[in-house]
């Protein structure tokens, strides 16, 4: 088995940009507007156990913007503070280490910043803007204020309506068969043309799926307790398939 560089597929939001871009809309709708992806603007969850800096809070006043603000609007998920400023959305990355991801000092959430746009900009170059500072004092921050002693880092994307979501386009029942299989063929040609990772990597096997179904299981224990008994039948499960997949 071939496996190919993770880290270089498009998020939900860059493929339901270059879907809308590249496709017609159906019969009725104005565009197909991108969706969120893992860490995407759904509405508000539950306390995560991070506590929130004071410059978060400092981020839902307009005068913190380098434009016109009427209101600001907080969309918070595990690994994120999204900023819906109306023209455009700031995302930051909490600090946080989940095991599959990292963000638990400022390098990596700068570095993992211009990741994001590095490698969702091939497919939305018109909706990731790039990666902004945020400066000034804590109490009153200031986004894309460079003059040093930067606060935290965000990336900035061009906001999109909500209330046309990809998720949200099936249950309404604007998405035909034909953009599924037109994108199913786009992004196998993007995988197409990536790097196939060294066999001696360990990539697929038995050994490195188990550690990541663990770390997986131990992730949901430890977020979502009430979740515990159906994490561990699932993990119960996933141990005997790799045992028995050893032996085939």
């Amino acid at each position: 088995m071939l496996f190919r560089s993770a880290t270089v597929r498009p998020s939900g939001n860059a493929v339901a940009a270059w879907w809308r871009s590249t496709l017609p809309a159906p019969p009725g709708v104005p565009g197909i507007t991108p969706c969120s992806d893992g860490d995407a603007m759904h509405a508000p969850r539950d306390d995560d156990g991070v506590s929130r800096p004071e410059w978060v809070d400092g981020l839902l006043s307009a005068r913190a913007y380098p434009h016109p603000v009427d209101a600001v609007r907080l969309v918070e998920t595990h690994i994120s503070w999204v900023f819906l400023t109306g023209p455009f959305a700031y995302k930051v990355k909490k600090p946080v280490n989940l095991g599959f991801l990292d963000f638990s000092s400022p390098e990596k959430r700068l570095h993992f910043c211009h990741e994001e746009v590095r490698l969702n900009r091939r497919f939305a170059p018109g909706l990731y803007l790039g990666v902004v500072p945020i400066g000034g004092p804590p109490s009153a921050p200031r986004v894309g204020d460079d003059s040093g002693g930067e606060i935290e880092w965000g990336v900035k994307l061009v906001q999109f309506d909500e209330s046309a979501r990809l998720d949200a386009l099936p249950e309404a029942g604007r998405l035909p068969a034909e953009h599924c299989r037109r994108l199913g063929r786009e992004i196998a040609r993007i995988e197409g043309t990536l790097a196939v990772a060294d066999r001696s990597a360990g990539h697929g096997s038995p050994e490195r799926l188990a550690d990541v179904f663990a770390m997986n299981i131990s992730q949901i224990r430890r977020h979502r307790p009430d979740l515990a008994g159906r994490a561990d039948a699932v993990g119960a499960w996933l141990r005997e398939r790799l045992v028995r997949d050893r032996q085939a």
